[in-house]
């Protein structure tokens, strides 16, 4: 597990998001099977999960209309353009859900 960078901390609390103890962690074959979908924010993370996990292919989305770039090694201004787009993402994905 990896702790939430500092800058991807930042921006939560900015936005008035409480960060809590956030750690990262390797993604599991329990977990895509559990899962109904599986959102990635970018095509190579979608090219990668299903070539790990072939029979998931149907589960793996790209979260939103477009990528969103991992903002990880960059500025925290990238972290707030994260934020945002995963942010938006989700607000356009909730109608979805209820269907």
């Amino acid at each position: 597990p990896q702790p939430m960078d500092e800058a991807a901390a930042k921006a939560l609390k900015d936005a008035e998001i409480d960060p809590g103890t956030h750690e990262s962690r390797l993604l599991t074959e329990e977990d895509v099977d559990r899962a109904d979908w599986v959102l990635v924010m970018t095509y190579q993370q979608k090219r990668v999960l299903i070539k790990n996990y072939p029979d998931a292919k149907d589960k793996v989305r790209l979260l939103g209309d477009s990528e969103i770039e991992d903002p990880v090694g960059r500025s925290p201004k990238d972290f707030e353009k994260c934020r945002i787009d995963i942010q938006n993402a989700l607000l356009e994905l909730l109608p979805k859900l209820k269907e």
